[in-house]
């Protein structure tokens, strides 16, 4: 088996879930006994604050993926490894880009995180046309495609018609030893000191395709049968969130606390987990709720909650932007709660072990 040192190629420019998978790759691949080197075009995420200290990280001189070029021509020329994973697609087009300047043959992957066919309708011209046909080069020369869900590996060989033999389905490695140990840690949140009443819990980033709107619509019609509180956690304004629903302040059921670098004894202590989302790539926390046995509300937006709870058999799945359906939902599952085995069972298959070995049987071609 060829164990050369695995490089990543990204950019960690925020609090998003790529930075957090590709953390947690990188934990699993070194605990596999791999060399991994960390290739950032940033390097400004709190989630590398979790990284293994066994991971070799350079920071390239740069800022911008475009402007990483050159940089990453030159450690092509220096380096030259076996094989580079690449995630999100500035860093994939700079790296292809850099394979032509240098004239390398270059044994390259790139993984795809998210529904690109749902995501464009919120990018602008410019960001659309590069997407629309400076990506279809970029696919096409890689050695191969890594998709986080069926859905997105779909979506890829109908928008870029790449042969589906080249794209391979690997899920995210959500799911790592320290997750149950870190939702054991009490959160002092005043919600969970009022019994009151249930507890919803949503995860994301303050930002359209997270459709926030529409679960606090679900949630004012669920407080006329339950006296339901909500927690939203992530980063961003809550500024146009408060202006869709009309309000000057938030009302006493709802606690928007921003990021938080451990979100998960929240999850596990909330009543429900709700995904409100207009598209996905894999949900990673829908996936984390599901594996600490949480209840989930889903909407079934494109792509990965259908794959992830079974059609609907484990968990409610209810069409994006219906703020009726996800409250009756919403309604259902706190009158009739999913058994937890059934709801941790459906996640199996996410974790960190399992997916590292996936990319690495890819990876060193075995």
């Amino acid at each position: 088996m060829n164990q050369q040192v695995i490089t990543i190629l990204a950019s960690f420019s925020g609090q998003g879930g790529v930075e957090k998978m590709l953390v947690q790759l990188c934990n699993g691949l070194v605990a596999l006994h791999r060399s991994v080197r960390l290739l950032c075009i940033k390097n400004s995420s709190p989630h590398l604050s979790a990284i293994d200290s066994r991971v070799e990280i350079i920071k390239l001189p740069t800022t911008h993926a475009y402007v990483a070029i050159p940089a990453i021509a030159k450690f092509l020329t220096t380096k030259t490894p076996p094989h580079i994973l690449v995630a999100k697609d500035r860093a994939a087009r700079a790296l292809w880009i850099a394979t032509k300047v240098t004239q390398k043959k270059l044994n390259y992957w790139i993984r795809v995180g998210t529904t690109l066919g749902a995501s464009l309708q919120y990018k602008n011209k410019i960001s659309t046309l590069v997407r629309t046909f400076a990506l279809p080069s970029t696919y096409h020369d890689a050695t191969g495609i890594i998709a986080v869900s069926q859905g997105v590996a779909l979506d890829i060989h109908q928008r870029y018609n790449i042969p589906l033999k080249k794209i391979h389905t690997v899920p995210n490695p959500v799911i790592t030893p320290e997750l149950f140990q870190l939702a054991k840690i009490n959160t002092n949140h005043d919600f969970f000191k009022d019994p009151s009443g249930p507890i919803l819990i949503a995860m994301g980033r303050m930002s359209p395709e997270k459709d926030f709107g529409t679960l606090l619509q679900a949630c004012t019609l669920v407080r006329n049968h339950f006296p339901i509180r909500l927690i939203i956690i992530g980063g961003g304004s809550t500024t146009e969130l408060f202006r869709t629903m009309h309000w000057d302040v938030s009302p006493d059921w709802l606690s928007c606390v921003g990021f938080i670098q451990n979100p998960y004894p929240y999850l596990a202590q909330a009543s429900l987990f709700v995904l409100s989302s207009k598209w996905e790539g894999s949900p990673n926390a829908l996936t984390e709720a599901l594996a600490l046995g949480t209840q989930v509300v889903s909407t079934d937006c494109p792509s990965g909650p259908r794959e992830v709870l079974q059609g609907g058999l484990v968990a409610p799945l209810v069409p994006v932007g219906n703020p009726s359906a996800m409250a009756e939902a919403i309604i259902g599952v706190l009158k009739k709660p999913q058994a937890k085995n059934i709801l941790q069972d459906a996640v199996k298959e996410y974790t960190q072990l399992q997916s590292a070995k996936r990319y690495l049987a890819l990876l060193e071609g075995n």
